[in-house]
């Protein structure tokens, strides 16, 4: 309403080093850079990606993978709090290093069927 931010702004856009070094990045790291396992491109996470499920960002609370998927090693601890405990930098930063599953934005959504949530690619 005030124009401080547009839902198809980058993420990135709105974070700076001081940010970026409270997550845990190295010093002089200006730019969050989210990409795919093993990849080498920075992918642009918007908020409005972010806010429609469609970043992809991996699911780690959740983690409902099959056994022996590289996603699970990213798996937050079952007993892991998400009550906030003075810092929400820990939580973010945990997110923020996490490789991504699949390319950001429309074409892929995630549906929920009898309790369990997957990824849909809607670009068949």
């Amino acid at each position: 309403e005030k124009g401080y931010f547009n839902l198809n702004d980058s993420i990135s856009k709105h974070l700076n080093a001081t940010d970026l070094k409270a997550w845990g990045y190295p010093s002089g790291t200006t730019k969050w850079c989210p990409k795919f396992r093993n990849g080498t491109l920075c992918q642009n996470v918007t908020f409005l990606s972010l806010l429609t499920m469609s970043s992809g960002m991996i699911d780690v609370i959740n983690c409902e993978y099959p056994a022996g998927s590289w996603q699970l090693k990213y798996c937050l601890p079952t007993n892991y709090s998400f009550v906030y405990s003075g810092s929400i930098g820990t939580t973010i930063s945990y997110f923020a290093g996490v490789p991504m599953d699949y390319p950001p934005g429309p074409g892929y959504v995630n549906v929920t069927q009898n309790g369990k949530t997957s990824l849909m690619n809607t670009y068949k």
